[in-house]
């Protein structure tokens, strides 16, 4: 029986982007005889963040995970003008999404479009043809990109978990639980009949599906291939397969079309993206890497892999920016001509991993770095041969890819942050290459080394014992009165409160404050709602989520 999964997350705002209203119709044209365009755009229409209803593009999640980690709205937050979408539409394009962190419109057409005629749009900056129609007979570079084929031996099933020091983290308690996991893939054929999923399902912690590729919600079509990545995160089928973070909760994205492979898949992808930001993703898991495509002509360069050329690298660099943790897979290529990571692994910031088997020995498969501007990638590396995972029913199956060393480290990342919720994705990324077994001596092939997720929880539990932090907030909720109590004298105190605009409505500097108890002024004369309390101090920063109920 196929479990039902809600269309959009739960916590989710109440619009998130235009192309989310209809489903695909039956008898839309077909995609492989599609072109699409990218166009760039010069501005957002004249329209500013204080005109902006915020609740329409971030949910109360994604505000708190920004405020958390002191991430402000900027002008890349101002969504795509609609009047720039209806003028492509009326030219007899079809919109198929938009990007509004590079303010980019992406649309189909059946025919090609005159490039000349479409650049005189007084907003148009450039055009770029990122798919034709299909050519190639039987073209499948899917496969070969995503998986390194079948493990003829393997471990048991709990060693990708062991050796990376996961399973400390889960006989703690730390699952994931309360941690969103964004999973960008290309399908999750069979994901809700499976056994090692039906926990997930069931506990109601699949909070959301959309398939970018098609504009619906049914991302169970197309490819096992996220499946067998979701169970490597999720699962839960005891002495078969056990998932690095069994606890979380999982939006389930589809941005790949797996006939083909054409530049528009990173399109869908940063509409993925972005989606994520919304929705008050932490994480965003992916295990899709770019590079060469079904047409030849439109192949991306190593020069280009420098984390600001290539469209789905910027989105990954600003994905980061935005307070998520983003982990992709650093590519199968070692191997094959191309031998480089793939794109978004070259992303700033982003944590990019190799695959390594299970005596710790990084893999034939696994692309090199660094990137091309000389960054160490891939940053960390995690077991990605012979990793236990789950695509059909009654059977679990071994595998090989960097698609696979990917989900094992999201999840791993997941339970770090369940088990210290104040730390800010910055803090996250750095603990995880801390926690590798080279990180004083990175190279192209291991990165920072193999990840230990216990040791990146001891480095951050000691270096947050080391700074004094607030004890808590008090009372909450509370219709008046609110007060912080400190453990100690707490130095240079900066007092921040943010309504769920992500507006600041109370801001104060305190100075050094010694007593243990301290009233935050103002605080009686707010409306009733939830509000963002962020305090910034030499000794560290915290924040809290607090409850003001009608007098």
């Amino acid at each position: 029986m196929v479990r039902k999964v809600p269309i959009l997350l739960r916590l989710l705002l109440p619009v998130l982007i235009f192309l989310m209203a209809e489903p695909e119709s039956s008898g839309q044209t077909d995609y492989n005889s599609l072109y699409f365009y990218r166009f760039y755009l010069k501005d957002k229409g004249g329209v500013s963040l204080d005109q902006l209803s915020t609740h329409e593009i971030f949910s109360e999640r994604s505000v708190v995970r920004r405020t958390r980690n002191g991430v402000a709205m900027d002008n890349m937050d101002i969504p795509v003008y609609k009047a720039y979408i209806d003028t492509i539409e009326n030219r007899g394009l079809e919109v198929a999404c938009t990007s509004r962190w590079i303010n980019t419109i992406t649309a189909s057409s059946e025919i090609p479009i005159n490039i000349e005629e479409f650049s005189s749009i007084s907003f148009i900056e450039s055009i770029l043809m990122v798919k034709s129609p299909l050519t190639v007979k039987g073209s499948n570079y899917y496969n070969k990109k995503l998986e390194a084929g079948r493990a003829e031996t393997a471990p048991p099933y709990w060693h990708q978990l062991e050796m990376h020091g996961t399973d400390r983290l889960h006989e703690m308690g730390f699952t994931g639980t309360g941690i969103v996991i964004a999973v960008i893939d290309g399908g999750f054929t069979n994901a809700g009949t499976i056994e090692s999923l039906s926990t997930a399902f069931e506990e109601g912690r699949i909070v959301g599906t959309y398939d970018f590729v098609k504009g619906s919600a049914d991302v169970f079509n197309y490819s096992m291939h996220g499946t067998s990545v979701l169970s490597i995160l999720a699962a839960t089928w005891p002495g078969f397969i056990s998932g690095s973070a069994p606890g979380a909760s999982y939006l389930l994205l589809r941005s790949e079309e797996v006939s083909s492979e054409y530049p528009v898949e990173e399109d869908f992808w940063v509409a993925a993206a972005e989606y994520a930001d919304s929705a008050g993703a932490d994480i965003i898991s992916t295990s899709l890497g770019y590079s060469v495509f079904t047409d030849g002509s439109m192949d991306h360069t190593y020069s280009q892999m420098d984390g600001n050329t290539i469209f789905i690298s910027q989105a990954a660099g600003i994905a980061w920016s935005r307070g998520m943790v983003v982990v992709t897979s650093a590519g199968n290529e070692r191997n094959s001509p191309w031998y480089y990571i793939t794109a978004p692994a070259d992303g700033k910031n982003v944590i990019a991993v190799g695959a390594v088997d299970q005596g710790f020995e990084i893999s034939a498969f696994s692309s090199s770095g660094p990137s091309y501007d000389h960054r160490i990638k891939p940053d960390v590396a995690t077991m990605g041969v012979a990793v236990t995972n789950q695509r059909v029913p009654s059977s679990v199956d071994t595998g090989n890819g960097t698609s696979y060393s990917c989900p094992l480290l999201s999840g791993m990342i997941a339970c770090l942050m369940q088990a210290l919720p104040g730390a800010t994705h910055e803090e996250i990324g750095e603990a995880v290459k801390i926690s590798a077994d080279r990180y004083l001596n990175p190279d192209n092939l291991y990165g920072y080394g193999i990840a230990n997720i216990y040791y990146a929880y001891q480095y951050l539990s000691e270096a947050k014992e080391s700074q004094t932090m607030i004890m808590y907030l008090y009372p909450n909720p509370t219709s008046d009165r609110l007060y912080l109590r400190f453990n100690s004298v707490v130095e240079n105190v900066k007092i921040r409160i943010f309504d769920l605009a992500g507006r600041i409505v109370i801001e104060r500097n305190m100075g050094n404050i010694s007593e243990p108890i301290t009233e935050i002024a103002g605080f009686s004369d707010l409306a009733g709602g939830t509000y963002i309390v962020k305090v910034v101090s030499d000794n560290g920063i915290w924040t809290e989520k607090i409850i003001k109920t009608k007098e």
